[in-house]
């Protein structure tokens, strides 16, 4: 079974891994590499969320539109910061979600 949201899956069961499993020593894989602990905002893979569309598309919206959309959460980037958001229209980036 074939489905296009299985790499994104995959990928965020990797960063989740790193990110948020505290193992023996009380740290996490991401701790132990940068000596801190991840700021990153999180939610359940598929959870409803609310997020800021990233600031080229915060340009191009009416100042009567609504500042946070709702979104299903996809999983996020590891090197960016990115998170991936499932929307009616498609998957879209945010930085911040609530």
């Amino acid at each position: 079974m074939k489905h296009v949201i299985i790499p994104g899956l995959l990928e965020w069961t990797g960063v989740t891994l790193n990110r948020y499993v505290v193992h023996a020593n009380g740290k996490t894989a991401y701790q132990n590499i940068m000596t801190k602990r991840s700021k990153r905002p999180v939610a359940a893979f598929g959870e409803k969320i609310l997020y800021s569309p990233l600031k080229t598309e915060r340009m191009k919206m009416g100042k009567e539109e609504p500042k946070l959309r709702e979104g299903i959460w996809l999983g996020g980037k590891m090197r960016s910061d990115e998170a991936l958001i499932g929307t009616e229209s498609g998957v879209v980036k945010a930085r911040t979600i609530r």
